[in-house]
């Protein structure tokens, strides 16, 4: 895949002055997922890089890969099958898939495909997403009694279980796999979560893992750790059962105006982001100015981000 979009020449400027470069981050977000010349080679990547990634993390020894799915060039199954059908060692995991986006029987079938496939290697990240991602997809956003649901009918249809279910997780008479090999084990099941009360009693509950998403400082991942943790003990389970993986956002050998193109503007994707910022500033116990300053930015006003 090749595009003829160009490098915004600001973006090539020293980043002092502008919060997360606007400019760049517009730029980004027009042009994410193609391959096109430029300065720096992690202004564009195509899928195949992305599959090549995956491959080159094993050769390393890196234990799992996580794909964070986007509705565009990133469908979790196609790229994670690819990686998982080029390597034999390493794990893959969506980190994570909407359930709103995957009716129960698409994700069952995607979490059983993938294990008869390639053995033992996948694991189903899942998560709630975020209203404002489904604003006008028709989509919504499903309650933590509903998520927990979803989950056991994944795992009962796994089981080679008839489910009939009408409940927060949508109404579904008659669902069932047609065939479900019993020598093949279900993929474990992760849920991306920011940890609080709610969704910390809902991993301990029906959980195998939690993937928590970066931006934390180390404070505020310990204290989320020790949150899981109780509600594990107050359910009666071994805290140890729970797999934690906390995502860091890192900028190996980048010089400085990369580092701010690719991590920095990450960073304001986040933060930008109504309630989801808000909630990441008072989880750090940060101030909240530079959050408003940031929003408040001509750029962003400008173009639609704030």
């Amino acid at each position: 895949m090749r595009s003829t979009l160009t490098r915004s020449p600001r973006c090539d400027e020293p980043a002092g002055s502008a919060a997360g470069r606007p400019e760049c981050l517009r730029h980004q977000r027009a042009s994410y997922g193609w391959f096109r010349e430029s300065r720096y080679p992690t202004d564009g990547r195509s899928v195949a890089q992305g599959i090549q990634d995956g491959i080159d993390a094993d050769h390393i020894g890196f234990r799992r890969v996580f794909l964070s799915e986007r509705w565009n060039l990133k469908e979790a199954g196609v790229v994670l099958a690819a990686i998982a059908a080029s390597t034999k060692r390493i794990g893959v995991a969506s980190g994570i898939i909407t359930t709103p986006a995957r009716h129960p029987l698409h994700a069952a079938g995607l979490g059983a495909t993938m294990q008869a496939a390639f053995g033992p290697r996948f694991v189903l990240g899942l998560g709630r997403g975020n209203p404002g991602w489904f604003s006008g997809a028709g989509l919504e956003m499903p309650t933590y009694q509903g998520l927990r649901d979803y989950v056991d009918i994944l795992r009962r249809l796994w089981s080679g279980e008839v489910v009939s279910y009408d409940g927060p997780a949508g109404s579904f008479p008659h669902l069932a796999l047609e065939d479900v090999d019993p020598t093949v084990a279900a993929p474990p099941v992760w849920f991306g979560t920011l940890g609080q009360s709610a969704g910390a009693k809902t991993a301990a509950a029906a959980f195998d893992g939690v993937l928590l998403p970066p931006v934390f400082t180390p404070h505020a991942t310990r204290t989320i750790v020790d949150r899981l943790h109780d509600a594990c003990r107050e359910i009666g389970r071994d805290p140890a059962s729970l797999h934690i993986c906390q995502s860091v956002i890192t900028a190996p050998e980048l010089d400085d105006t990369e580092t701010r193109n690719s991590r920095h503007a990450r960073a304001v994707t986040y933060l930008d982001a109504p309630g989801y910022g808000e909630m990441l500033v008072a989880l750090n116990g940060w101030d909240p100015a530079p959050l408003a300053a940031l929003r408040e930015h001509d750029q962003f006003r400008r173009d639609g981000f704030g």
